[in-house]
């Protein structure tokens, strides 16, 4: 009894100055919005006016021990709408209520979803990843976000998180498995992803898998070069980004391939993406942009719009973005989608009151319908949306 309560002295003695941070975080993010359908949505028997009210909290801690990190966050959204029931129509639900699927690649199936009376209530492990390792490779396990890429409307070099410019709630998917990144050398880092999905699946629970590189290489301070190359999701992917800064700019190209999907069933086709980007500060207040490209679809399956929120295939879409004041600052975005010719605006402002609170307006709709093409009559949908989003970090 002695020498156990010893040893167990022992190993707090030493636990303490190995438990060297702890980073508690809690984010609150409240939210309203009131939906009004587009012009052509009664036509077609789809009645948005709704209003929308939610809460998302999320909240974790970051642990380092012994040079080993460990990250957990859990995430809980209540909303009410009478958008909620159960029977919903998943496009509407999609088109004001982003983002809806938060968990990119999913093998824990660690997710409490309730729908019932108006209510939606949803709970979910977040984040839970190990990390360790030393200056020439870091191994990371468990749920955690994968992001690059320099996509603000789209961002097809990375099939493994969402394109967040339209959502007022900024928050990134994420993904269960495991990354290896090799940065021995200062210029060049080599990412290996193995990730499992259950929920793309549809045959005896099997674990559809990801086994993806990345290459990340910076020729110089300027140009950066991106690559990916691997098996997702049923389909081999491979794709690069190129990117070159210059004083107060930069440009951007990403072109990404999708194969056919590897089942001998299938007879999808190849999917093709590209993305250019053009990105200037006109001066400390003005900043404005121009992203032009294209995120093909598969017509087998399901839209697609709750992976990627904008609903154009091809598009071209300014933005300016003007700082008032050092917290107060102001976002127009304009989306036109190339072959239809239907637009989405997007109108922001911001007040920024320390770095913990903001309170952001906003609102988002169809400036113009598209042609009478029933191939493009989902984007016909997309509600007008006028809303009030409120953060605290703590």
């Amino acid at each position: 009894m002695i020498n156990k309560t010893l040893v167990l002295l022992v190993f707090n003695f030493l636990a303490i100055p190995a438990y060297s941070s702890r980073d508690f975080h809690l984010e609150i993010n409240a939210q309203y919005q009131d939906s009004r359908s587009s012009s052509k949505a009664d036509e077609l028997d789809q009645d948005f006016h709704e209003g929308l009210s939610q809460m998302n909290i999320l909240a974790g801690d970051k642990i380092e021990f012994w040079g080993n990190h460990l990250q957990f966050d859990v995430y809980t959204r209540f909303a009410s709408s009478s958008l909620f029931t159960k029977d919903m129509d998943e496009m509407k639900v999609s088109s004001v209520f982003f983002p809806q699927q938060i968990v990119a690649r999913d093998a824990l199936k660690s997710n409490h979803l309730k729908i019932n009376d108006d209510q939606y209530e949803q709970v979910l492990l977040y984040q839970a990843a190990y990390e360790w390792g030393d200056e020439d490779v870091t191994f990371r396990v468990g749920r955690f976000p994968v992001v690059f890429g320099q996509g603000y409307y789209i961002n097809p070099i990375n099939p493994l998180n969402h394109a967040q410019s339209f959502s007022p709630q900024k928050l990134d998917q994420v993904n269960d498995g495991a990354q290896i990144t090799f940065h021995t050398k200062k210029r060049l880092k080599l990412h290996l992803y193995f990730l499992g999905d259950k929920r793309y699946t549809d045959y005896n629970e099997d674990i559809t898998r990801t086994v993806m590189i990345r290459g990340e290489w910076k020729k110089s301070s300027l140009t950066s070069l991106n690559y990916i190359i691997g098996e997702d999701q049923k389909r081999h992917k491979y794709g690069f980004e190129f990117r070159h800064g210059m004083k107060d700019s930069f440009v951007a190209a990403q072109g990404v391939r999708y194969s056919q999907q590897l089942d001998e069933s299938s007879d999808s086709a190849g999917l093709a993406h590209y993305l250019v980007s053009l990105n200037k500060a006109l001066n400390s207040s003005h900043h404005i942009s121009l992203e032009f490209g294209k995120f093909q679809r598969d017509e087998d399956e399901k839209s697609q719009i709750q992976y990627n929120y904008l609903p154009f295939e091809s598009f071209v879409g300014p933005s300016w973005k003007y700082q008032l004041s050092d917290k107060l600052s102001s976002r127009v975005d304009y989306v036109v989608n190339s072959e239809s010719k239907a637009s989405i605006y997007n109108i922001s402002i911001g007040y920024q009151y320390s770095k913990q609170f903001l309170a952001m307006l906003y609102t988002t709709g169809l400036a113009t319908d598209s042609d009478d093409d029933p191939d493009f009559q989902q984007e016909d949908l997309f509600p007008t949306m006028l809303g009030l989003n409120l953060q605290g970090k703590f």
